[in-house]
């Protein structure tokens, strides 16, 4: 594959892969290697199954996306390679100035998000131009609070935070409270 003027990709799996093999399984080094231009990418759950598959914690990225702008995904917060994957493709886009999250399923593993922050390197984003982050999705708000405080303490540019919670959930009030990074910053909870 070899798409080097590509901006756009959405990529959706429309059926479920059990035990992907590493001959059917998608790295981010060759999705790199074919879409050096990328600005805008879309990835579902189960294309972020696939790619968690070749995370690695320890180390940093294997490339860059520098063009890539927005980043929307679908994401199980329940699943450590989940999390570790978004924070690699977060770690990679250095210009990287909206980001969209839906979370899938109803697991809620903080436990797992902050062994990935604890990982050398991760708390070393490259937020300098994220101005936009919006939140969708969640059942329980654990890891919704923890990842907005990523970004309410790391990102300079932020404009606004939206977070949308299923009616009945526990409220995020207290991410209000939180000192910021950027002094323009607006928390939205609806």
């Amino acid at each position: 594959m070899n798409c080097k003027n590509l901006r756009d990709l959405g990529l959706v799996f429309s059926k479920v892969v059990d035990n992907p093999n590493h001959d059917h399984r998608s790295t981010l080094v060759k999705l790199r290697g074919s879409l050096p231009a990328l600005e805008v990418l879309l990835l579902d759950s189960l294309f972020i199954e696939l790619l968690s598959a070749d995370v690695v914690l320890s180390t940093g990225p294997p490339f860059m996306l520098n063009c890539l702008g927005k980043l929307s995904l679908s994401v199980d917060f329940g699943k450590l390679g989940h999390i570790s994957c978004v924070l690699q493709l977060i770690k990679c886009s250095p210009n990287l100035s909206e980001l969209e999250i839906t979370v899938k399923g109803i697991d809620d593993n903080v436990a797992a998000f902050v062994k990935c922050l604890k990982t050398p390197g991760y708390l070393q984003l490259p937020l300098n131009k994220l101005e936009y982050v919006s939140l969708y999705g969640f059942a329980s708000p654990n890891c919704v609070e923890v990842f907005a405080m990523l970004f309410i303490f790391q990102a300079p540019s932020l404009l606004r935070i939206f977070i949308e919670q299923p009616i009945g959930t526990k409220s995020s009030k207290e991410l209000s409270d939180l000192p910021r990074a950027s002094p323009k910053a607006e928390l939205v909870i609806s």
